[in-house]
């Protein structure tokens, strides 16, 4: 039953349709001013098996499982009043909750929590197509810029495409190039891991 559950999360964690179940290879956590860091040895089975009945409320963490080939799959937030991870593709919700392991916990207790969630992508074209906001692709666009600390001064890489979105909240570029694994952006490089629409 355990392996059921967590092959059904890893499946639901791409937005792909066609995408298989893959692994987990690392959790990036993003806190308040900035703050974050990437959490390694932990497998989708550690919470897959503990769904929690929980309402989440109150301040949260950014969580952005990480799988094969560098793709940023489905977003959550980790509830610390609650104890719970919840995940969903429609970053206005919480989505479906878990207990938190308590090796995650102890591994973020020192981040200081957000009290409002960062802007996030509503609309967003690639060379003048329309992509689906929910797309693996659009989560990693905001993970990379929630990172900005990450970005580095440099030129455009010379293959990218022309991206433009539309954020829930001022503050983001709307227009931007997307490149391999980053994003070119106002002169400076923000790491993103793989990128798929």
């Amino acid at each position: 039953m355990r392996w059921c559950l967590a092959l059904a999360l890893s499946t639901c964690l791409l937005a792909a349709p066609a995408a298989q179940a893959k692994s987990l290879t690392k959790i990036v956590v993003v806190g308040s001013k900035g703050t974050t860091a990437e959490l390694t040895g932990f497998r989708l089975e550690d919470w897959a098996s503990s769904p929690a009945r929980v309402a989440p409320k109150g301040s949260f963490l950014l969580v952005y499982p990480v799988i094969d080939q560098d793709i940023v799959a489905q977003p959550g937030r980790y509830y610390a009043e609650q104890h719970a991870l919840c995940f969903s593709w429609d970053r206005r919700y919480a989505g479906r909750c878990y207990w938190a392991p308590t090796r995650f916990e102890s591994n973020v207790s020192q981040f200081s929590l957000l009290a409002k969630p960062l802007p996030f992508i509503k609309r967003i074209s690639v060379e003048g197509k329309a992509k689906n906001d929910w797309s693996n692709g659009a989560v990693a666009i905001e993970l990379a810029f929630n990172r900005a600390s990450l970005a580095r001064v440099a030129e455009r890489p010379r293959k990218c495409s022309a991206v433009r979105v539309r954020w829930s909240a001022a503050g983001r570029p709307n227009r931007f190039w997307a490149c391999r694994d980053a994003i070119w952006a106002a002169g400076k490089l923000y790491p993103s891991g793989r990128l798929l629409f």
